[in-house]
């Protein structure tokens, strides 16, 4: 029931379904119904014009999810009530600020490339920028919720790689560029020729914003083939764990599905 329209040229679905409509099941806007904190994440009296409301942009906005699909209905219901209070936040002046900022970076960074390297293949992010802003914040939540030493391992298909390793790992553009004319990333004493771009690695200490705090990171290398790279990253956190330079690091492992 989402709005996929962006300039308003037709009327949104939901308008047209009388399922949708109150009246359909003899309410009323005016209508109060008590314990409706128990239906919906709101107050312990509603009315149906309230809950409609609420109800319309939570699943009826530019976002919208679907779980029918979800035999479970301990998880299906999870799912609703996260969407449904996550609908309730409002990000901060500065959080739609860094947001821009990571877009944009992402955008100029594939409009650049599309210019000067027109011949590489390099499987840009265009269309999912809005990854960036997501990484990011699955990097303050990691932070936030550990004290002490912290290390993430990160598994990516090809799309928006590079975009990852610009924006939120440091990787240093004059070797992505280096690397683009066609030399290896690897010294050049070393008897190497590399790996294509799509599938370069970091491993990195990075400062996480608004947590005064670093977080390792190890984006690891791409498989050609997308699902080989699960039971990699699950391989690199056992090595991990067995280290004892890490024993008392705490370990997550994010896999970030093909785009």
């Amino acid at each position: 029931m989402s709005r996929l329209d962006p300039l308003g040229l037709q009327l949104p679905v939901a308008t047209k379904l009388i399922e949708l409509k109150p009246e359909t099941y003899g309410l009323t806007e005016d209508l109060s119904i008590s314990a409706a904190n128990e239906l919906l994440p709101l107050s312990n009296v509603s009315t149906v014009k309230e809950m409609v409301k609420f109800l319309d942009s939570t699943y009826c906005g530019g976002i919208t999810m679907e779980t029918a699909h979800i035999s479970d209905i301990t998880e299906r219901d999870w799912f609703i009530r996260t969407f449904e209070m996550e609908g309730l936040k409002v990000l901060t002046e500065s959080q739609q600020k860094r947001t821009v900022e990571l877009l944009a970076k992402s955008q100029a960074f594939d409009h650049f490339l599309a210019k000067k390297f027109q011949h590489v293949k390099r499987y840009g992010a265009e269309g999912a920028e809005s990854m960036l802003p997501f990484v990011e914040e699955v990097f303050k939540s990691f932070r936030k919720n550990v004290s002490g030493e912290c290390t993430t391992v990160i598994a990516m298909p090809h799309r928006g790689r590079l975009n990852v390793l610009t924006c939120l790992l440091d990787f240093p553009l004059t070797a992505m560029f280096s690397k683009m004319k066609g030399n290896s990333e690897h010294a050049k004493e070393l008897p190497s020729s590399g790996d294509v771009m799509s599938h370069l690695r970091s491993s990195v200490d990075i400062d996480v914003i608004d947590c005064n705090e670093s977080l390792h990171v190890s984006l690891l290398p791409n498989p050609s083939h997308l699902e080989a790279i699960n039971p990699v990253a699950i391989g690199n956190i056992r090595g991990r764990k067995k280290d004892q330079n890490q024993v008392h690091s705490i370990l997550y492992c994010h896999y970030l599905p093909g785009i």
